[in-house]
């Protein structure tokens, strides 16, 4: 085979090698993101159930934070999801019966009142 075409396939075999590299690489930090996700989950319920939360370094009591904010938000979500299905539902249900309906009374999803300490969290969105 001559020089030239080697040097062309080493070239491509290079490329292909440093493509696979970065691949894996974000392939890698998606799961170490994932398993850290996981990790702040379990911690987030067994606080909840059984263990303080005494243990947990800056770092750790940061990204539970999060993983805390990620559930409220999809909370929130689903209730507000749920009123549209039930608000729409019982709009439906009261045209037909022809009576006079008040509107659902609404709740601030913004403001969140816990029960320990009595202060409230704002969600940030």
């Amino acid at each position: 085979m001559p020089e030239m075409e080697q040097d062309k396939k080493m070239m491509n075999q290079e490329s292909f090698l440093r493509q696979r590299i970065a691949k894996t690489n974000k392939q890698l930090k998606k799961q170490s993101k994932e398993n850290r996700e996981k990790e702040m989950t379990e911690i987030m319920y067994q606080g909840l159930t059984e263990k303080g939360l005494q243990h947990l370094n800056l770092g750790d009591l940061n990204d539970l934070g999060w993983i805390i904010d990620q559930n409220l938000k999809e909370i929130y979500k689903r209730i507000e999801a749920v009123k549209k299905g039930a608000s729409t539902s019982y709009t439906a249900a009261a045209a037909k019966s022809h009576a006079v309906v008040a509107p659902p009374v609404e709740q601030d999803p913004a403001v969140v009142k816990l029960g320990l300490d009595g202060k409230q969290r704002t969600q940030a969105e």
